[in-house]
């Protein structure tokens, strides 16, 4: 992305490129559903066919800004959370959230299960509970191998801040800190009170 929040030129035909590794669009693990593109960027794009499996679509009064794609057979991004893609697996989205996937998986003979997540520091990966490693296809979306033999096991995919423990004990320790600090300004300021009192006493 550029410094006035337009995109690289080729941006178009890289998100249509085959990913090698699983046979699928960049948009495809992306989930995306929709894609518009300004025609101060791309002016000549509707003029040429759209990709496989999308559709040029109008937006009436809105014409001469953009130019929008969407997919033939409808969104693609709620119908099965946010797997992007499954080799060698059966996998099915029992639930969502910002921070995390669950899903339901099988597998035979092992296979990949691609997320439409960017492959962020923070990801964890467990099977009914049992670690398992994560990786990054095309260097962006995390995917985690199914071993062979599963059999109607729980994956589950979350993600958390890189440090989050060691910054929540770190906030903790500070508020402990303003503590301290309050309760022995109001002592010193009880002490210094009583002390003025005795003096003006005697």
């Amino acid at each position: 992305m550029r410094w006035d929040m337009s995109v690289c030129p080729d941006a178009f035909r890289r998100a249509f490129t085959v990913e090698p590794t699983t046979g699928r669009t960049i948009v495809d693990l992306m989930n995306v559903d929709r894609v518009v593109l300004q025609n101060a960027l791309y002016p000549d794009a509707r003029k040429n066919p759209a990709p496989d499996g999308w559709k040029w679509v109008d937006y009436p009064g809105h014409e001469n800004y953009i130019s929008v794609l969407e997919r033939v057979d409808g969104p693609v991004s709620t119908r099965n959370g946010r797997i992007a893609d499954a080799h060698g697996v059966e996998a099915t989205s029992i639930a969502e959230s910002n921070m995390s996937s669950t899903l339901r998986v099988s597998s035979e003979t092992g296979g990949k299960v691609v997320f439409a997540r960017l492959g962020w520091p923070g990801y964890r990966a467990s099977i009914d509970g049992q670690p398992v490693p994560i990786d990054v296809v095309a260097k962006s979306f995390v995917t985690v191998d199914v071993p062979a033999g599963t059999k109607d096991a729980e994956l589950v995919l979350t993600w958390r801040p890189p440090g989050w423990k060691v910054g929540g004990a770190s906030m903790v320790a500070g508020v402990l800190g303003l503590g301290v600090l309050e309760w022995m300004y109001l002592r010193n300021r009880r002490k210094d009170g009583i002390n003025t009192v005795k003096t003006e006493s005697s």
